[in-house]
């Protein structure tokens, strides 16, 4: 997902959440460019927005794509995004990134796709090893080993003034993110090894 920042001859947001972490890092700042609705390929990374969200961008990968609905994918999710359509209004081509200042460039067209199946295989794989690790150390946790919880950095992200999203990460590697109807942390992956909901518990966004 992505946060607007400005706009003049392209879009200027910034990134956030992990359905494409491994194309980019939280915090980058992307630029991308309008375009036609028939122009996108697959392979091509967008910005759009989604149907039940008309004000939430999202960037991810074209997976497939006919004369009328687009496919879309995040490389680091396991399940497709709903097809959209013009009726979802402008969509944006990701031209470039920044990332401390450095420009980052991404691959597109069938070369995106290699990338996408290259994610999507490494995304699996880590799924079975953690299932494998979550049985192993069940009766043993990590949390001896966790990274101090006052170690964790707490960020919200805010549209037009209002928060919509907490998490924390530790060295810009998500680890929780806050559930705001049942007042809790949803602790990521592997990070489930290390801390517990209670283990988190005293951080509450105000």
């Amino acid at each position: 997902a992505m946060n607007r920042e400005n706009s003049e001859e392209l879009e200027v947001l910034r990134t956030f959440g992990n359905s494409m972490l491994g194309v980019f890092s939280p915090g980058d700042k992307i630029f991308a460019r309008k375009i036609d609705f028939s122009s996108p390929q697959a392979g091509d990374i967008i910005v759009f927005t989604q149907n039940n969200r008309k004000q939430r961008l999202v960037v991810h990968r074209i997976i497939k794509r006919n004369e009328d609905r687009i496919l879309t994918h995040g490389d680091n999710n396991l399940l497709p995004d709903r097809p959209i359509t013009r009726k979802n209004g402008d969509i944006y081509l990701v031209e470039k990134a920044l990332r401390n200042g450095e420009p980052v460039y991404f691959s597109h067209g069938a070369q995106g796709m290699q990338d996408f199946y290259q994610h999507q295989r490494k995304k699996k794989l880590v799924q079975k090893l953690r299932q494998i690790v979550r049985r192993v150390f069940s009766c043993a946790p990590l949390r001896i080993f966790a990274p101090s919880v006052k170690s964790l950095e707490y960020k919200e992200f805010r549209r037009q003034g209002i928060r919509f999203k907490a998490m924390l990460f530790y060295k810009n590697r998500p680890v929780a993110v806050f559930d705001f109807k049942r007042r809790c942390w949803r602790i990521n992956n592997w990070w489930l090894l290390f801390y517990t909901p209670e283990m988190l518990s005293h951080i509450i966004p105000e």
